[in-house]
């Protein structure tokens, strides 16, 4: 198989530390995502231009930045080993933070229903009948949705232009995905990733992508159409499942995932159709509920971890898991060059 070198060089005049990891690291997880028309999102893992990014923040931008919801009860997750996990978000919250005075009022003058925001609709003050609200826009569809992880990578690509993804020379994969909320469930085989970021992302719908390379997704059923994926109400619950593997050694597939799949119908259709589990009006559990984990180690449930906390009560450290072992060398390189190669 024919790869293609991905160089990275780095200067260095004088390296007198150098810390290797000597066993598998923890990993974070959570869900990323941008509406259409709201144009309300949480960033993937890195990107902090306006400080709506994932990890350790757990922040939702509205209406495109015009406010921020910093306090966001995001079900993020800690990956230790190959498995099972669930990661969850609501679908409602309140903004808080640098909040656009010319659209909400200045401190004190603004009407708080004004600063809710939904998936499916955002508010604003009515300017005709003061003390009130009107609705300022709606979510006709899901631009992106998916999600997001601190592990750094590695890429190849082969002679058919599938690209394989490593983390510590592993390759990485995420299969069995399950979206859910309220009565609506999604279900895709496997989920590619993302080569745009510095750290592995893995799309589940992503409307920006071209439409030959979106179309060919699609039809493989590694995408969800996002013109068949239904808006959530705002008292739902998003809930992705998925399994990772690769990171453990030798590859596995990780735990079983009915061990913490979510309640109610579990049969679901591949790709862009989607299954109703009971009266659509039915809500997924409460928005500030943690998300579950199931590993091929261990099963941690009811906890959600950030790297480097949060402030969402629901907060818990991850019972138990594989710690990184450092290992110190002194190593002294005078006016030498660092090279690392991605993965051949």
């Amino acid at each position: 198989m024919k790869l293609r070198k991905v160089l990275i060089g780095m200067a260095a005049a004088t390296l007198t530390t150098t810390m290797f990891a000597a066993s598998a690291s923890a990993y974070n997880a959570g869900i990323y995502f941008q509406t259409n028309g709201t144009w309300n999102y949480r960033n993937v893992y890195g990107n902090n231009e306006d400080g709506a990014v994932a990890f350790p923040d757990k922040k939702v931008g509205v209406q495109g930045g015009a406010g921020f919801d910093g306090n966001v009860a995001f079900g993020d997750v800690e990956i230790t080993a190959d498995g099972t996990y669930q990661i969850t978000m609501p679908c409602k919250g309140k903004m808080s933070e640098n909040i656009d005075e010319s659209i909400y009022g200045p401190e004190g003058d603004r009407i708080d229903d004004a600063l809710v925001w939904t998936i499916g609709e955002n508010y604003a003050p009515d300017a005709e009948n003061p003390g009130s609200v009107v609705t300022s826009a709606t979510t006709d569809k899901f631009n992106l949705i998916g999600i997001t992880t601190d592990m750094p990578f590695e890429k190849e690509e082969d002679d058919e232009g599938n690209n394989h993804f490593y983390v510590d020379g592993k390759e990485i994969k995420v299969t069995n995905v399950t979206v859910s909320f309220g009565g609506e469930s999604y279900h895709l085989d496997e989920v590619s990733g993302d080569t745009e970021g510095e750290t592995l992302n893995f799309n589940i719908i992503n409307d920006w992508m071209k439409k030959k390379d979106k179309t060919a997704l699609i039809e493989a059923g590694k995408l969800i159409d996002t013109a068949n994926f239904a808006i959530p109400g705002a008292d739902d619950t998003i809930t992705i499942e998925f399994t990772i593997s690769g990171l453990s050694e030798g590859g596995s597939e990780g735990g079983d995932p009915a061990s913490s799949a979510p309640s109610g119908d579990s049969s679901t259709k591949p790709g862009d159709s989607s299954t109703k589990s009971g009266d659509s009006s039915t809500k997924a559990a409460d928005s500030s509920k943690a998300g579950t984990t199931t590993t091929t180690t261990t099963t941690t449930s009811g906890s959600t971890t950030a790297a480097g906390g949060g402030s969402d009560a629901t907060d818990s450290t991850a019972a138990t898991g594989a710690t990184a072992g450092l290992v110190f060398a002194g190593i002294a390189l005078a006016g030498a060059a660092l090279v690392v190669t991605k993965r051949k």
